[in-house]
């Protein structure tokens, strides 16, 4: 259910930080405070459940055209575009979480070199 992913993605997203926080740190969780993380979650979260299906099916449907149409076997024909074009977002995404993170070692006032291999 949508309720589901959305806990699944908000957990995902921000557990370890607030274990590093509430935990190790014995403060409040970053995220009560700075709530574009939670909101960034849910919207992508959102997404993903509403939008998932049809990539899929999509997907599916492009590999048997190629089967059909190009000759491929079924093990060639499984990673096409689509797959490239998911794993560039999730890179992206990636990328967004460690630019996050370094920007608050900055703003916490550590070195940039702590910063980045943080």
């Amino acid at each position: 259910d949508v309720f589901g992913c959305c806990m699944v993605g908000m957990v995902t997203a921000v557990g370890g930080g607030t274990i590093r926080d509430a935990v190790f740190l014995s403060k409040r969780p970053f995220w009560t405070l700075e709530t574009e993380y939670v909101w960034m979650t849910i919207l992508t979260a959102l997404l993903t459940f509403y939008a998932w299906p049809s990539v899929l099916e999509w997907q599916e449907e492009r590999k048997r055209r190629r089967i059909r149409e190009g000759g491929e076997t079924p093990e060639s024909a499984s990673y096409d575009a689509l797959d490239g074009t998911l794993d560039a977002l999730d890179s992206v995404g990636l990328a967004s979480f460690a630019i996050i993170g370094a920007q608050n070692g900055v703003r916490a006032g550590v070195p940039m070199v702590v910063s980045a291999i943080r």
